[in-house]
């Protein structure tokens, strides 16, 4: 059983009044709607609608209120599994269930803005795992910042670069957030189509699963500031050739790594100074 008490019948009508304005064509418009190009279908209520696919939507923070002025009540399962680009999603009041998986392997998905009377716990795989990768559940306005084309999430005073949103394959990553050092969050650029990616000198940290399935992947450059590589930072990215890192051999060896690359394929060089 669901609440169908939202007043809904200013929205439900999809006709256009042309209200003697000749050929002009008037698109509805509706408050507090999901993010565009997700999939819905009517439930057999008729007056609320369940999320059931990602269709074209690209965008990284999604939001699931409400479709053609109706509620969205359910989000089925696996809807978003491993969908790498989010970082944030927005539950609005009337969701009542999440399907199983619907959330899972979002590796990204750190803030969940949560307006419905579902009861969410950070690291949980309740309710399709949507809070499972969560550093903050919170029902207020995202905190997620867009940089030029990458995006930033800070979280107890750490940094962290969640993304790329531009279409180079020769990427250089900032110096520095706002003037402080950051990390590279865990599948940050995972399965992108880029080739080549310099990390900026005030980078501390390459996450876990970084460049996953990135196939076209040939060179990483690495500075200095870099202590600590995550695991599987190149897992199925099978393609890179060079990794250039711009200090000492002997300042690489004190970087804790996690992850292995076969250095009979993969070409290393230290004290690189080039862009």
């Amino acid at each position: 059983n669901f609440d169908d008490t939202n007043d809904t019948n200013d929205f439900i009508d999809d006709e256009v009044n042309d209200d003697n304005r000749g050929d002009e064509i008037l698109i509805p418009s509706y408050p507090n709607e999901s993010s565009i190009g997700l999939e819905f279908e009517l439930n057999d209520d008729q007056a609320s609608y369940t999320l059931t696919g990602l269709g074209t939507c690209t965008e990284t923070e999604i939001v699931i209120d409400k479709h053609k002025g109706l509620p969205v009540t359910k989000i089925a399962s696996y809807v978003f599994y491993h969908s790498c680009q989010i970082v944030s999603v927005t539950l609005g009041e009337s969701i009542e269930r999440i399907g199983t998986y619907a959330f899972s392997d979002c590796d990204k998905l750190v803030e969940v803005i949560n307006k419905s009377s579902l009861v969410l716990e950070k690291g949980s795989s309740s309710y399709g795992s949507v809070a499972n990768y969560a550093l903050k559940i919170h029902n207020g306005e995202s905190e997620i910042v867009h940089q030029g084309e990458y995006i930033f999430y800070t979280y107890e005073n750490k940094n962290y670069l969640l993304g790329y949103t531009g279409e180079g394959v020769d990427i250089v990553l900032p110096d520095y957030y706002n003037g402080q050092t950051y990390e590279i969050y865990e599948s940050a650029f995972n399965s992108l189509d880029i080739k080549s990616v310099t990390i900026g000198n005030g980078a501390t940290r390459i996450g876990d699963w970084c460049f996953a399935y990135c196939y076209d992947l040939i060179r990483l450059v690495i500075p200095v500031s870099v202590k600590s590589i995550g695991s599987e930072v190149f897992h199925w990215s099978n393609n890179v050739e060079e990794i250039k890192y711009r200090g000492t051999e002997e300042e690489w060896n004190e970087i804790s790594i996690n992850s292995y690359w076969d250095e009979n394929y993969v070409t290393m060089t230290y004290g690189y100074t080039g862009k």
